[in-house]
Formats: structure tokens, sequence, C-alpha cells
């Protein structure tokens, strides 16, 4: 099974870079990279399961250099050499605050010193790397798999390199006594060149066949940070966020919920392809229907039975008591009346036999608009006619509308409601 690292750098256009390298049976290689703005709540979610390195920019110092309160480092337990790197407060906090689900560490940028030849070119485990990083190189020092310091050394043509070798090898003679000067030299780029007297055996990583372009400075950090974990010793600028330890259970959740809308989207898109079906159905069912009572002749007689049953029972109706109608006047009146409001009493007087009865309404409402409205629809609602408000009165205490309405209701045979 192949083992995947994913390093993290924040680029100067508030972008986050992202670098995901594969081990295999032939070594590592940059399986992808991905580039989405720092401040994209769905780009930071995307990471899912994946734990992330960051790298911080950062700057070497010694321990007995003062520290500024807004600068955070190593440990010194972890720089055995006396140097520490040391970044900003405000670069832990763009990993921090955007990557909490995701980020198990930060290490300084120039991790890939160490890191990158210790994965590609493992001939040594103490050794000098050397970058061109534009107006200086960048010289790491890596004893036993271990990156203990980092210079930045001017200028950075290829003649100036030898001696600055120099410098730095008598500096270290005398600052480290227990720790040797390498004698082995990686150097990442074709024009960093040393003569073959200079004592040192030079390497050179194997980036092309990682898929790792030498003049992609975000590619060499970003790589070099994913490898801090599996490769050399690299100090941390800090540790894994709380939410990291979390990151295969939210993965999980966001997978089943992924899995329920698309099961709801399909579940959608099969409806109306069932309906069509089975509408086919019913009309095919429906045909059937009608060829058998078109061809069986004792379902017509029962058929014209019905009818003549049908004629009766709606002349029993006609000639019955208009009283039978008052349930139906009571539904229709509480169709007709709207949300908010409310009636206390409703009254009739005269006979019923005109045909005509009068009727009042009273109750109250939570504004006037209501009662005029309910008035209006009494009126299109062909039941009443002669529709007249005879009192409104807005209660100031309680902030609602007494009405009283009168009216004529029809109960003749011929009202549109029956």
């Amino acid at each position: 099974m192949s083992q995947q690292v994913h390093g993290i750098l924040s680029s100067g256009d508030g972008t986050f870079f992202l670098a995901s390298l594969e081990k295999s049976a032939q070594g590592w290689r940059i399986k992808r990279t991905d580039r989405w703005n720092a401040d994209s709540v769905a780009g930071n979610l995307l990471l899912l399961h994946r734990g992330v390195v960051a790298a911080a920019p950062s700057r070497w110092k010694t321990h007995r250099s003062p520290s500024s309160s807004q600068a955070a480092g190593a440990s010194p337990q972890q720089a055995p050499a006396g140097w520490t790197p040391r970044t900003s407060d405000t670069a832990l906090a763009a990993f921090s605050d955007r990557l909490f689900g995701n980020l198990v560490g930060v290490v300084p940028d120039d991790a890939f010193l160490c890191t990158l030849p210790l994965a590609l070119d493992p001939t040594a485990r103490s050794f000098v790397s050397v970058h061109n990083a534009g107006p200086f190189y960048k010289i790491g020092i890596v004893a036993d798999g271990s990156l203990l310091a980092v210079f930045s050394m001017a200028p950075s043509s290829p003649h100036a390199l030898e001696s600055h070798l120099g410098r730095l090898s008598r500096f270290w003679s005398i600052s480290q006594r227990s720790i040797p000067w390498p004698s082995h030299l990686y150097a990442f780029d074709a024009a960093t060149d040393l003569p073959q007297d200079s004592g040192y055996t030079v390497h050179r990583p194997s980036l092309s066949k990682a898929g790792i372009d030498a003049s992609d400075v975000e590619s060499l950090q970003a790589a070099g940070a994913a490898l801090a974990g599996s490769c050399g010793n690299v100090p941390r600028l800090a540790g894994a966020a709380p939410g990291a330890g979390l990151r295969r259970v939210r993965t999980g959740v966001y997978a089943f919920s992924a899995a329920v809308a698309v099961c709801g989207l399909l579940l959608a898109a099969a409806l109306p392809a069932a309906a069509w079906v089975a509408g086919k159905r019913l009309a095919s069912y429906v045909e059937q229907y009608r060829v058998i009572l078109a061809k069986t002749p004792e379902i017509k007689v029962l058929t014209a039975s019905n009818d003549s049953l049908a004629r009766a029972i709606l002349l029993a109706h006609d000639v019955a008591a208009a009283s039978t109608r008052w349930t139906k006047m009571l539904s229709t009146l509480g169709t007709l009346r709207p949300d908010g409001l409310y009636l206390d009493m409703i009254g009739t007087d005269g006979s019923a036999a005109s045909g005509k009865v009068g009727a009042a309404f009273s109750g109250w409402a939570r504004n006037e608009s209501l009662v005029t409205g309910f008035i209006s629809s009494l009126a299109s609602s062909g039941l009443y006619s002669d529709i007249s408000l005879s009192s409104l009165e807005r209660n100031e205490v309680h902030n609602i509308v007494s009405f009283r309405i009168t009216c004529k209701l029809r109960l003749s045979g011929d009202s549109p409601v029956k």
C-alpha cells in the first residue's frame, strides 16, 4: 500500500499551495498540487481526512539571540547545535485559524534542505545542502538526518559559493566542536558546482524523477514540509491543531451527508419517470374498463337504474326543508373567514319561506383590512346580499378592532351553496 504525505504553504497572493507526495516502489513522487484562496471555506473543507504539515517563513537564530514578542520558535531541546528557526505569530495563525481540522504540524519553510535529499537520494545522513534562493544562497547543515541550522549568504554567484562554505566550516569548527563539519554536499541547482579539490562529495537530488522543478520554490518548500514527518528530523514551530485528530470522523460525516443528498437527487429524478409509467398503465386500465362496460348488457341496465335513482335523490333534496342548508352556510362562513378575524356571534331573523333571511355577524380582528377583506369575500360568494358594516371600533388597550356586519342570506334553491 502506497504512503501519502501532504505539505502546504501560504503564498504571498493570499492563496494556499498544497503538494501531495506518494511513495511507491520507485520512491517518492509528487502526485498532485492544488491552489485555492486561503479564506475559502469550501477549499479548506475539501482537505477532508488529509493531515497537512505547513511550511512557515522562518529565520534561524541562536538561543542567545533576543526574540521578539511577536515571534514563535522551536524549543531549545530541538536544536542541539544551538540554532532554532523562528517565525511570527501571524504566520502561525494563518494556518491554525483556517486549517484547524487538518493541521498536524508547522515546520520552517527551508525544511526541504534536509528532507528532500534524505527522501530522494539518501546516500549520506550528514551533509551540507545548498539552494540558490535568488539574491543569496540558503545553506543547510544536516547531521545524522537532523537539520541543525540554515544560513543565508550573499551573493549567490557560483564563484562565491566556495568562499561561503569555507567561512561557514571555519565558524562551525570553532562553535560546534562536538559535531563535525559534513563532507557531503547536496546541490539543488544545476549551476551550483565546486572544484574537484574542494573536499566535498557533491550529490544532486533526483528532483525531476520526483516531479519537482528545481526552480519552483513553492513546490520545493511544500514537498519538503510534507516529508518532515517521514524523512529526517526537522524542528517543529508548532504541533497539531486541536481538531486534527477528528479529521477522519469528520470526513465520514461529510461522506454520509453527500450520499444522502445524492440518493435524494436520484429519487427526485426517478419519480417523474415512475409517474409517467403509472399514467400509461392507468390509461390502459381505463380503456379496458370502458370496453367491458360497452360489451356487458347487465352493466347498461344497472347504469340506467343508477341514473333514475340519482334523479330521485335530487328531487327529494329540492323539496326538503331549507334548514338542511344551514350547515353548508356555516361551513362556507368558516371558509371565508381570514386568519386573524374571529366571530363571537352569528344571528338571524325573519322567515326562510321568502328565500332570504336577515343575518348579523359580530366579532373582532387584528386590523381593519381583515374586516374589509372578509366583507369582500362574503359579497363574492353569492350567498350573501345587502352587506353592510354597521359598526367598527378600535380597542386601543388590546390593539384590536370590534365589528358588526349585517346582510341578507340566500336560502333559495338557486343558491350557489347547496
